[in-house]
């Protein structure tokens, strides 16, 4: 997957062959079709990863607040990992998505994915103490948060930003400060 991770981030998801992919792994490509049946395939496996890790962050966020007050400022400031300040892993996450505009089964595969997510979080939060609706309402501001950051981070990425990390974090500052009135 890192071989995959680097080849799409340089060479985008459509130049990318299998054959590229395999060399950068130094495998043989029989070798990677046994643990992969396509580069689409290699786009879920990425998702997964890359959904995981955003997922147990949040969890994690949700988990540590002991006293049930866990609002969406938390959870934006919990999901602004260094991670997601890597222009090689933002360049990929452009190619990723990219891949899931084309690919109609990869984005039902990511729809279905995020839908089982949300779910799980919707249930972390009502677990403690919120009802459906103010946990949905915060997943729905954390989105809407998410998507500032993207467009920051596409911003930064096109224009060769050399402060992204700034820009992320002065994005990270206003929407937690927007959002600190939640409970």
């Amino acid at each position: 997957m890192d071989a995959a991770r680097h080849c799409f981030a340089k060479f985008g998801f459509e130049a990318t062959t299998v054959d590229r992919i395999a060399g950068q792994a130094g495998v043989s490509v029989g070798l990677l079709y046994r643990f992969y049946k396509s580069k689409a395939a290699i786009i879920e496996a990425i998702v997964i990863e890359d959904s995981e890790a955003q997922f147990q962050a949040l969890a994690e966020a949700i988990d540590a607040d002991a006293l049930g007050s866990i609002g969406a400022a938390q959870l934006v400031q919990s999901s602004f990992s260094e991670t997601a300040l890597d222009p090689d892993r933002i360049v990929l996450m452009f190619e990723v998505a990219a891949a899931i505009h084309r690919n109609q089964e990869l984005r039902g595969f990511l729809r279905r994915r995020r839908a089982e997510l949300r779910a799980s979080l919707i249930d972390r939060l009502t677990g403690k103490g919120l009802n459906r609706e103010e946990a949905a309402g915060i997943l729905a501001r954390l989105d809407m948060a998410s998507a500032i950051a993207s467009g920051v981070a596409m911003h930064a990425v096109i224009n060769g930003d050399a402060s992204l990390e700034r820009s992320l974090g002065e994005v990270s500052a206003l929407i937690t400060a927007t959002l600190a009135t939640d409970r």
